[in-house]
């Protein structure tokens, strides 16, 4: 394969080989799966901000979710999502070695549509 370009006939479980990789999963109401990482959640909103200014800042694609939870009101700040876990996975040994923080996969919830 050349520049996606398929040069004989012997090729061809490859190019399905990547199709299947690049198909993204549906979820039960029909929409792509997804994964982000997790890299963190905040009690106070100042320091889930600083962290996503440095992921930007790094060209990461992040955002945040606020959840609740035993401790309360938090602020999670993801990056993503992409829609094969592997390539998530990939992510997530380069965040974690670059920012020095421990994250963790989880699946992309699209707020609305």
């Amino acid at each position: 394969i050349i520049d996606g370009i398929v040069e004989s006939g012997d090729n061809a479980s490859e190019i399905t080989d990547m199709d299947e990789k690049l198909t993204p999963q549906l979820t039960e109401i029909g929409l792509p799966e997804g994964w982000s990482i997790r890299l963190g959640s905040f009690a106070q909103e100042e320091n889930a901000t600083n962290l996503i200014e440095r992921l930007r800042a790094a060209d990461y694609k992040a955002y945040t979710r606020n959840i609740s939870n035993s401790a309360g009101e938090l602020t999670s700040v993801l990056v993503g999502p992409w829609v094969d876990r592997t390539s998530a996975e990939k992510y997530l040994i380069e965040l974690e070695d670059q920012f020095r923080l421990a994250g963790d996969i989880v699946t992309y919830e699209i707020d609305s549509f």
